[in-house]
């Protein structure tokens, strides 16, 4: 099973900062087993998305077990009957079974193989920091809070929830859905300027971003990630105008970085 070197040095971080449920009992792990197999019933699905979105814990076990799944998966596909419903099924659940047998190795593991895997992304930053500045700065919004039961606020917090699951289409359709009733609502443009930009839609993302009024309390983190896309599209002078508009620590250092790459 492998993981892609940038998302392996994530998890240590989180592993490091005990992000991961300090116990994993049979309970909870069967029904992460049948969340990601999807034997839940619609209700069930529901209320464990709604224990995952307000549990960072619970969110990070879930994404663990379902890239574990997914490098199992890829290691296990054969052509023998792979078109059928019933082998993808046993596949996902002997994958599963696999992932739940390496479960206490892989995440100790990851401490251990830090200092390599650091070394390694340390190096790949210094090679490529002309094209890297975006990968270096770029973190994704983690989102609003969700607080379900509100009639008037659930379309909205149901998406966000979507959001936080990393289904960034499924957010991003819904909050659509929104804006058509409420176009000038600057909070859906902002998280739709937001699943696009993890969807890399950096156009559709930017053109969100920039119809963001300056009044906004997302005004300053529009002009952010306006800027951290420019840099992705390798406009520069662009990126410089957005981030000398913003007075904050890191638009500084941003922007010393990017004159010190000329």
């Amino acid at each position: 099973m492998a993981f892609c070197m940038l998302e392996e040095v994530r998890l240590i971080e989180m592993k490091k900062e005990n992000k991961f449920l300090k116990e994993l009992d049979q309970p909870t792990f069967e029904r992460i087993e049948r969340y990601l197999l999807g034997e839940m019933t619609i209700a069930e699905k529901t209320q464990f998305e709604l224990e995952i979105a307000n549990n960072e814990a619970l969110q990070n076990e879930v994404k663990l077990q379902r890239q574990m799944i997914a490098g199992i998966q890829v290691q296990s596909v054969d052509l023998q009957d792979t078109t059928s419903e019933e082998y993808a099924r046993g596949l996902a659940r002997k994958s599963f079974d696999n992932s739940r047998k390496i479960h206490r190795l892989i995440v100790p593991l990851l401490g251990i193989a830090a200092g390599i895997v650091l070394v390694a992304v340390v190096g790949y930053f210094w090679m490529n920091s002309n094209q890297d500045l975006y990968a270096k700065y770029y973190e994704a919004d983690p989102g609003l809070p969700t607080i379900m039961g509100v009639a008037d606020n659930y379309e909205f917090q149901d998406a966000m929830v979507d959001y936080k699951m990393e289904d960034y289409q499924k957010a991003k359709l819904k909050w659509q859905k929104l804006a058509e009733r409420n176009s000038s609502n600057d909070t859906l443009k902002y998280y739709i300027a937001m699943a696009d930009l993890n969807l890399n839609n950096f156009e559709k993302s930017a053109q969100s971003l920039n119809q963001i009024s300056t009044k906004s309390s997302f005004y300053a983190d529009a002009l952010w990630y306006q800027a951290l896309i420019a840099i992705h599209e390798k406009d520069y002078d662009l990126a410089r105008e957005k981030l000398e508009t913003l007075d904050s620590d890191r638009a500084k250092i941003l922007l010393s970085d990017l004159n010190n790459k000329k």
